[in-house]
């Protein structure tokens, strides 16, 4: 993604700060196709990051979702045997509270649209004070706003608006062979 290196080590910032022990959350939302799933992926695919915790799992929800696909694919990211068959969502989700409790973690929930997937899987994630993180992307800001809490951060849509735009503009104008810099920057100006 061009441009978004700020965004980028603001997220990293926020998963990884030894300091703060309670668990937190941070949410990327903004419309459709803007980049906030590639932008989460470059974040949950760093070394600083998968150096940091212990367990890692990402989950696509959707507007369609069931809770035992959804809760299976996490179980299967964090546990080391992942042959659970239960269809029960309240085993499952005791098998994943049990598979992450006392582990640092980073859960990716991608693409969450309602607040009542948001209640149905948050329980599963122990606060074990030990600076577990997750991370959720979403195309409804009420949904992160419903999941969050005072202490947690959100990336804005602007932000990562002007991103998309930029990236679209700076490879138009690679093509062309300009500079890019000079009239990217004058360009991304008129945005704000």
């Amino acid at each position: 993604m061009v441009g978004c290196d700020e965004e980028f080590k603001t997220i990293k910032d926020h998963l990884t700060p030894q300091s703060a022990k309670l668990l937190q959350l941070v949410s990327i939302v903004g419309m459709g196709g803007i980049g906030k799933t590639t932008l989460a992926r470059k974040v949950y695919e760093d070394p600083s990051i998968t150096s940091y915790v212990y367990k890692q799992a990402w989950v696509t929800v959707s507007q369609e979702y069931t809770m035992g696909k959804i809760l299976r694919c996490l179980i299967g990211c964090v546990s080391a045997s992942s042959d659970e068959q239960s269809s029960d969502p309240g085993q499952l989700a005791e098998s994943l509270r049990k598979n992450v409790k006392d582990q640092r973690y980073l859960i990716v929930i991608d693409d969450i649209w309602s607040k009542e997937a948001w209640d149905s899987v948050q329980r599963c994630f122990p606060n074990d004070d030990n600076g577990s993180r997750i991370l959720l992307t979403s195309r409804v800001r009420e949904v992160a706003e419903y999941a969050a809490s005072s202490s947690d951060y959100e990336i804005h849509a602007k932000t990562l608006v002007k991103l998309w735009a930029a990236e679209g503009f700076f490879g138009a104008v690679v093509e062309k062979g300009e500079v890019v810099q000079e009239i990217g920057g004058r360009k991304l100006k008129r945005i704000d």
